[in-house]
């Protein structure tokens, strides 16, 4: 190392082609994010989870029947993947309820039009593909392969907070179908952006349906009681409780349901004469022992279904949500917020949030005011891709409190400002480590691997370690040339004495921090911290000295 140092230090060459090549690399390194896009940020990573859910919601007024037959083919395509162990159905209902089933709504699924199926599957080491590039096969299966696409959701469960989907528009307003009519559009934008999949409006149109009115004049007069009409309609087509069983092994009582099989209460068209005729084959026994068929004490009428309303603080509001395949939310969501501003601008002005007044919303929430009668709604972007915003720009903060701190820190120990600057150089040039590993990493990986949260915290610990190897050599020099050796020498021998314990010590955060990157969470910082220590260690044994060379190393008066 000592033979090294002296070349660089002694050729003027040679060391304009080191800086260079470092601006260069740097250059470089920052294009790769931006304009060239090849390496992209993704804040929240991927999670190789052991579950995935499934929700079916068929078209409001859709049968059981029909439900169970989509199922069925939904079923057969997702039993084909080999890591999956065993698919739970639940019909009208959601599944045992966990923190992202909250947020999905899953305790307030019913209804014969819908179903949840968990898919669970082998746990993570006993496979090789990770649980979101199985979530990705199978959504795409069931979307080739049945007509049922658009109304299947396919959720994994995320690696950081719980959201409703990766991409969540809330849109609020008074007006319903105005606010309706705006989520429509926003849905249909969703559509035509790459990367966004399982667009859903969380929203229930009015279904025509049959109502059974009983006529309690008829049914008094024919010796029946209300109670004896409510019971056979139910047993026909909802099945009730009509005992309890006791069991040796059982603690509680299992009840005995009553129900007409299949086959016997299903209608073969929606229609009051099939309802009608249905209802003809039901009779009851009245008080005088004949029977009276059911359809001589009720009637069919028509009715529209009621749709539920979704409020939040208060605040009515429709919901427009979508999942992303396998690419960050962020550069989805301003592409999003691009084309809304381009195509509802000429019904809407356009406003957006801001960043220091949250009353208007953040910064990339919209404000929409109607040019026609002046009503404001508000578009507040969730999910995903708000949290990943957040994350970012706390993460972002705490990098910049972190270089001040170090700074001021160093600029009191060694009464200068140059030295701090040398010193943080290689905090900064181990960007090159960092951006080249993870390009190196995607060349490889079976999945595209995304600048993360992770990776970013990754960077933060690089400038610590960085800062840490050149002020060993600027005390060791300050130290030799105390003692009379001249500034060229003391540069050249102290980098020599340190550059085994900063090499052991970059051997080590490399060597521990590599059992990180196959980890689809912490993945990222183990590329960060595996990759940027070495271009952090080079610039410590290599740049800081040549820019040493050229500085007062005495302390500013």
């Amino acid at each position: 190392m000592r033979k090294i140092t002296k070349s660089i230090l002694e050729s003027k060459g040679k060391q304009i082609a080191i800086v260079l090549s470092v601006v260069i690399l740097v250059a470089l390194s920052l294009m790769l994010i931006y304009p060239f896009d090849i390496v992209k940020g993704k804040v929240l990573p991927p999670k190789d989870g052991q579950t995935i859910n499934i929700y079916i919601d068929l078209p409001a007024g859709s049968t059981l029947f029909q439900t169970k037959k989509s199922v069925a083919k939904i079923s057969s395509i997702v039993e084909k993947e080999d890591e999956v162990l065993d698919i739970e159905t639940f019909y009208g209902m959601g599944a045992p309820t966990d923190i992202v089933g909250l947020l999905k709504g899953s305790p307030l699924r019913s209804g014969e039009q819908s179903a949840q199926m968990v898919v669970n599957l082998t746990k993570p080491h006993d496979r090789d593909e990770k649980s979101f590039l199985i979530a990705q096969r199978i959504r795409q299966n069931i979307s080739k392969k049945t007509e049922y696409a658009s109304d299947v959701l396919v959720v994994e469960e995320p690696a950081g907070p719980p959201v409703v989907g990766a991409v969540v528009a809330e849109i609020y307003g008074k007006d319903q179908k105005k606010r309706n009519d705006i989520a429509t559009k926003i849905a249909s934008i969703f559509t035509r952006v790459g990367g966004l999949v399982d667009i859903d409006i969380q929203r229930e149109e009015p279904y025509k349906k049959f109502s059974i009115d009983i006529n309690k004049d008829k049914a008094v007069k024919s010796g029946l009681s209300i109670q004896q009409i409510h019971k056979i309609v139910y047993v026909a087509f909802q099945g009730v409780n009509i005992a309890t069983k006791n069991e040796q092994n059982r603690n509680d009582q299992v009840a005995l349901h009553l129900v007409l099989s299949d086959g016997s209460k299903k209608i073969n068209s929606s229609s009051k004469k099939k309802l009608r005729l249905k209802l003809s084959e039901l009779k009851l026994m009245n008080t005088q022992g004949k029977m009276i068929s059911l359809s001589e004490v009720v009637s069919v009428n028509d009715t529209m279904s009621n749709s539920p309303i979704y409020s939040k603080n208060l605040q009515d509001y429709t919901i427009v949500s979508a999942e992303t395949d396998l690419v960050s939310p962020i550069y989805i969501g301003l592409d999003v917020i691009s084309m809304i501003k381009e195509e509802m601008g000429k019904d809407f002005e356009i406003s957006h949030g801001s960043l220091f007044k949250r009353e208007k919303g953040k910064i990339f929430d919209l404000c929409l005011k109607d040019k026609k009668d002046g009503k404001i709604y508000q578009i507040v972007w969730e999910g995903e891709l708000q949290v990943s915003l957040d994350t970012a720009i706390d993460l972002a903060i705490t990098l910049i409190v972190s270089i001040v701190l170090i700074v001021t820190l160093l600029i009191f120990y060694y009464q200068s400002f140059s030295l701090p600057m040398i010193i943080l150089m290689g905090s900064f040039l181990s960007l090159i480590g960092v951006m080249a590993g993870h390009l190196i990493m995607g060349i490889f990986s079976e999945h595209k691997v995304y600048f993360t949260g992770t990776s970013l915290v990754g960077v933060i610990a690089l400038i610590g370690i960085s800062a840490r190897n050149t002020v060993l050599l600027i005390d060791n020099m300050n130290t030799l040339m105390k003692n009379g050796m001249l500034k060229k020498e003391a540069i050249i021998e102290s980098t020599a004495i340190r550059a085994k314990p900063i090499l052991l010590t970059a051997v080590g955060v490399m060597l521990g921090s590599s059992l990180l990157i196959p980890d689809t969470v912490f993945g990222g910082l183990g590329i960060s911290l595996t990759f940027g220590t070495v271009t952090a260690t080079a610039a410590s044994l290599v740049i800081a000295p040549i820019l040493l060379y050229y500085v007062n190393l005495d302390r500013d008066d």
